[in-house]
C-alpha cells in the first residue's frame, strides 16, 4: 500500500421548522461517518485506488472494533489482488451487478432520472452543454406512463421507514425541509413510471409536492427496488452462463464494485495517471470474469461505456438478496444535483456536518448487454527504490 488514509466525521445537524399552515417541527440529522483510503500501484504502474465507507446514526449502530478491523484487512487484501489481476480488454455482452455495484449504478445512473427538474427558463442551456460533453441528462418528469424499467420491477422511495430486513436506513425523517410530511411514493410501478420527486416549486406534470426537499432541492430519501419474480443468487449466476454459452463467448461479467470518475488530489499517481489516459466511461474497481466452469478471475483497468438511465429497459433478472448503499442527500435545485460528482457527494458524507443521507435498497442485476473497455493511455512507473527505513524493496 503505497497511500492510506482514515477519515472520521461526527455531526448532528438541527432545523428548527416553522410555517405560516401552522406546521412546527424540530429536525435533527445526526451522523457518524468512517472513511478507509487505500491507494497502491499495478506492477505496470496502473494507479489502483479504493474507499471503504460506513455509516450510521449513532455509536450504537456503527460496527464493533473486530468487524471493522476484519473489513478494513479484506479491503486491503482486495486492492493488493488487484496489482497482479490481468487487464479487461474489450468486452461486450451480458453482465451482472452484484451487491454494491448494483446499488451504486442505480443509485448514479438511474435514481438521478426520478428528480423532478425544471426546465431552465434562461441562461446558458445546460442540457445542450452537457450533451457536448459526452453526458446524457435524464429525466423521467416528461415521460409519466411510459415504461423504463422490465415489467417485474417497481421503484418506492419511503422516508417513513427506518430499517430494512434489520439494518438501518439513513434516509428517513417525519417532515421535509418545506414542512410536508413524509409518506411513501410508487415513483416506478411494474416498469412504468407513476411520478417523479419533487418540491413545492411547481413543475410540469407534477401537482403537489412529494414531500422530498432535502437542501435546496428535490432529493431520495429511502429508495428500494423490488421484483415480483426475483431469482437466487445460484439462479442468476446460471443464467448469465446459459447467456454466455449462447452467444458463444469465453466467459461472462461479475461487476462487485465501481470504481472512482475523479481521482484523489492526494494521489500524484491517480492524477498524473488521469492527465495521461483517454476514454469516457464510469471506471470499475472489482470485475470478475466468470468461464463456463464456474471459476471466477479478477480482472482491472475497465470501464463501463454507454450505461444511462435508459440501460435499465434491458436488465433481465434481479436477485432476491439486496445490498444498502448510504449517500449523501442534498438536494440543490435544477441541472446541478445531476452535475454533482459522485465524489464530492460522497465526501459530503465523510464531512458528516449534518448532511441528509439517503439508503438505496437494490438487488444484483444482470443486463442483456453492456460494453467496457480498457483505459487507454501511458501510466506512471512503479517506484524503482524501496521507501526510507525499508530494505525489502518495492511491494
Amino acid at each position: 500500500m503505497y497511500r492510506s488514509g482514515v477519515t472520521l466525521g461526527v455531526g448532528n445537524g438541527r432545523m428548527f421548522l416553522r410555517n405560516t399552515e401552522g406546521t412546527t417541527a424540530l429536525v435533527r440529522h445526526p451522523l457518524l461517518s468512517l472513511a478507509i483510503s487505500g491507494a497502491t500501484q499495478a506492477s505496470d504502474g496502473t494507479p489502483i485506488s479504493g474507499t471503504m465507507r460506513r455509516y450510521a446514526r449513532s455509536v450504537a449502530e456503527m460496527p464493533s472494533t473486530d468487524q471493522l478491523t476484519r473489513d478494513i484487512r479484506a479491503f486491503a487484501l482486495r486492492l493488493d489482488s488487484l496489482r497482479q489481476a490481468p487487464m479487461l480488454e474489450r468486452y461486450s455482452g451480458p453482465v451482472l451487478f452484484e451487491g454494491k455495484a448494483a446499488a451504486e449504478l442505480f443509485a448514479e445512473s438511474f435514481a438521478s432520472a426520478l428528480i423532478g427538474r425544471r426546465a431552465p427558463t434562461g441562461g446558458p442551456d445546460i442540457s445542450a452543454m452537457m450533451e457536448a460533453n459526452g453526458r446524457r441528462l435524464a429525466a423521467f418528469g416528461d415521460r409519466i406512463g411510459s415504461r423504463v424499467l422490465p415489467t417485474q420491477l417497481t421503484v418506492v422511495d419511503d422516508p417513513t421507514i427506518a430499517d430494512y430486513a434489520g439494518a438501518p436506513l439513513l434516509g428517513s425523517y417525519r417532515v421535509d425541509d418545506d414542512g410536508v410530511p413524509a409518506r411513501r411514493k410508487v415513483l416506478v410501478d411494474n416498469g412504468i413510471v407513476k411520478q417523479v420527486l419533487t418540491t413545492r416549486i411547481p413543475i410540469h406534470g407534477a401537482a403537489e409536492s412529494t414531500g422530498n426537499r432535502r437542501g435546496e432541492g428535490a432529493a431520495a430519501s429511502n429508495m428500494l427496488v423490488t421484483s415480483a419474480a426475483a431469482l437466487s443468487d445460484a439462479e442468476i449466476r446460471s443464467r448469465l452462463l446459459a447467456l454466455v454459452k449462447q452467444r458463444g463467448l469465453p466467459f461472462g461479467l461479475i461487476i462487485r464494485e465501481l470504481g472512482v470518475s475523479a481521482p484523489n488530489r492526494e494521489d500524484p499517481m491517480a492524477m498524473l495517471s488521469a492527465m495521461r489516459g483517454r476514454g469516457e466511461g464510469r471506471p470499475v474497481l472489482l470485475a470478475y470474469r466468470l468461464y463456463p466452469d464456474g471459476r471466477e478471475e479478477l480482472v482491472r483497468g475497465a470501464r463501463l461505456v454507454d450505461v444511462g438511465a435508459e440501460s435499465f429497459k434491458d436488465i433481465l433478472a434481479v436477485s432476491q438478496n439486496a445490498a444498502i448503499l448510504h449517500r449523501a442527500s442534498l438536494g440543490l435545485g435544477g441541472m446541478a444535483s445531476f452535475m454533482m460528482p459522485v465524489e464530492l457527494l460522497e465526501s459530503l458524507g465523510d464531512a458528516a456536518g449534518g448532511v441528509p443521507m439517503a439508503s438505496y435498497v437494490v438487488p444484483s442485476l444482470l443486463f442483456e448487454d453492456l460494453s467496457l473497455e480498457r483505459v487507454e493511455g501511458e501510466q506512471p512507473k512503479p517506484p524503482v527504490s524501496p521507501p526510507p527505513g525499508s530494505a525489502s524493496g518495492p511491494q
